[in-house]
């Protein structure tokens, strides 16, 4: 085989990938709570979630055997979350994510770091992945850790990429609507682009009809139905 053979490129993958796991598993304690697991298995989920190439399908069994754990890792169940919505276009919510979102703001440990971490990250495959990434890490220390502040910095970045996706773009425009008031016409702009763009975005519908809800209740009536209706077409288009 060349070294350009794509059956070389694709074994030099699987065994990056098989070198990462084997990294996560040596540090867990072989008396480890399922939490930990969940947050190892989570983790190489998420590296599978932000690759640009078809292995990222397998991101799918290791999201479900790390959300399935007992007392699931928080992070690794809302990365779950994101991976079906911007990944999947997959706009379904799943019970875990629901409890972790009804316990928030959950407490994690050295968030400055996971900051730190993400921005000096460099791609596995590609500048998109790194800015996906750093995107749901910034959705997440808003919306489960309540850290906004920290979730600015990333998003700071992030919006200036060209990898600002209608996904993120909407994300970013809840953010704004909950954390910044005194941008108000940004967030209705970024809401209204991203929908735009994405029609079938419904994250982004319950969100602005949330935002909505205090200052134009009709519009945010519709935006709800309209979001009820779209998640009752899929799940009677989804496989018994």
């Amino acid at each position: 085989m060349s070294p350009s053979d794509p059956r070389q490129k694709s074994m030099r993958g699987d065994e990056d990938e098989l070198n990462l796991l084997r990294s996560l598993l040596k540090n867990v304690p072989l008396s480890t709570d399922p939490s930990a697991l969940s947050s190892v298995v989570g983790r190489y989920a998420s590296f599978l979630s932000f690759t640009t190439d078809d292995r990222s399908a397998m991101a799918d069994d290791f999201f479900k055997v790390a959300t399935s754990l007992d007392n699931p890792c928080p992070r690794s169940v809302h990365t779950f979350h994101w991976h079906l919505c911007s990944r999947k276009h997959e706009y379904r919510s799943i019970t875990q994510y629901e409890k972790v979102r009804a316990r928030a703001p959950v407490h994690v440990e050295e968030m400055g770091q996971l900051v730190a971490e993400a921005r000096s990250a460099k791609p596995q495959h590609s500048e998109e992945q790194r800015i996906e990434a750093m995107a749901c890490l910034a959705n997440f220390l808003d919306e489960i850790c309540h850290a906004a502040d920290l979730a600015e910095d990333l998003y700071d970045e992030v919006v200036q990429s060209k990898h600002f996706s209608p996904f993120i773009r909407g994300k970013y425009a809840a953010f704004l609507a909950r954390n910044r008031p005194d941008q108000h016409e940004a967030s209705l702009y970024h809401f209204r682009t991203s929908l735009e763009t994405e029609p079938g975005n419904v994250e982004c519908m319950l969100d602005f009809a949330t935002f909505l809800s205090r200052s134009d209740v009709q519009t945010a009536e519709r935006l709800f139905k309209d979001a009820m209706n779209k998640e009752l077409r899929l799940y009677a288009a989804a496989p018994a």
